[in-house]
């Protein structure tokens, strides 16, 4: 989201508002689940994006509200189903979930399935986005994609590899080691209040904060010797690597239990029966599941 409202500024969504949403959307996703499994159809659950690192943002006067991102990554799948029939199955499985939860019915777009809910006078109150992923590599060269819906005229889902900016990752573990998260937070919203460009997405906004910074105080920094800087790029490399293949080892060694019943009776008896328990946003990189890792 760009800002739009030129008047109006971002600030932080405050934490117990974002744990309400995780907690609402975990529930949500924890029932789709349970369905998609009793058609063989098995996934991991991330939260990413802002969610993840703690930066939800939102204009609180506008009407938009905010929002959290979650990757839904594919464990088992039959290998009959096409990409739409994927989502296709998803989308059902979200649209039985949301019932009686006050959440509207998923919407498709390019990338995700949309949940919004509204409040009273028809403005959206918060949503979450599910992106749909799957491994097509190895533990050694993993290799995620996801489904993407190319509209009208074309009106075909196909798996696209998302691209991410070269060693992104590592800057952000150099940026939190030496205690410059803080002014990672000020320069996202400058760069998000200061930004006209409408086909900037947030994480795109994010991201040049995260290079502002990197570039400012470690990169270019005068008081820094060189052979430091380089030490700093050979761990970010390593980073980077490191991170993608541990994605893939956690979605890889994950154990699977039917459940029977009606998805009333599922939700009722979901949490307690996995561990580690659901952590919520603020405790650093968390992988938000209710089973439990081998």
């Amino acid at each position: 989201m760009v800002n739009a409202m030129s008047h109006f500024e971002y600030s932080y969504v405050p934490p117990s508002k974002v744990k309400a949403l995780a907690a609402e959307a975990e529930d949500i996703i924890a029932v789709a689940r349970s369905i998609l499994r009793d058609q063989h159809i098995t996934f991991q659950h991330v939260l990413v994006g802002s969610g993840d690192r703690d930066m939800v943002t939102y204009i609180e006067q506008s009407n938009s509200g905010f929002d959290l991102d979650y990757n839904l990554v594919l464990q088992k799948v039959p290998k009959d189903l096409s990409p739409k029939d994927i989502k296709d199955r998803f989308h059902n499985a979200f649209s039985t979930a949301v019932q009686g939860t006050g959440f509207n019915h998923p919407q498709d777009s390019t990338s995700v399935l949309t949940i919004k809910k509204y409040d009273m006078y028809g403005s959206i109150e918060r949503s979450f986005d599910l992106a749909i992923l799957k491994d097509f590599g190895s533990r050694s060269s993993p290799c995620l994609k996801y489904i993407r819906f190319n509209k009208p005229p074309v009106d075909t889902y196909t798996w696209e590899k998302r691209g991410r900016g070269k060693n992104f990752d590592g800057k952000v573990k150099a940026l939190k080691e030496v205690k410059l998260w803080n002014e990672v937070r000020k320069e996202y919203l400058k760069v998000k209040n200061g930004n006209d460009d409408e086909d900037k997405r947030s994480f795109d906004l994010y991201a040049e904060a995260v290079c502002n910074v990197y570039d400012q105080r470690i990169r270019h920094h005068k008081d820094i010797p060189k052979e430091e800087v380089k030490k700093w790029q050979d761990r970010i490399t390593a980073t980077s690597t490191a991170r993608l293949r541990m994605t893939t080892m956690r979605t890889s060694s994950i154990r699977t239990t039917t459940h029977t019943g009606s998805p009333e009776a599922k939700r009722k008896r979901i949490d307690k029966r996995f561990c580690p328990p659901p952590q919520r946003p603020g405790n650093g990189h968390i992988v938000y599941t209710e089973q439990c890792l081998t």
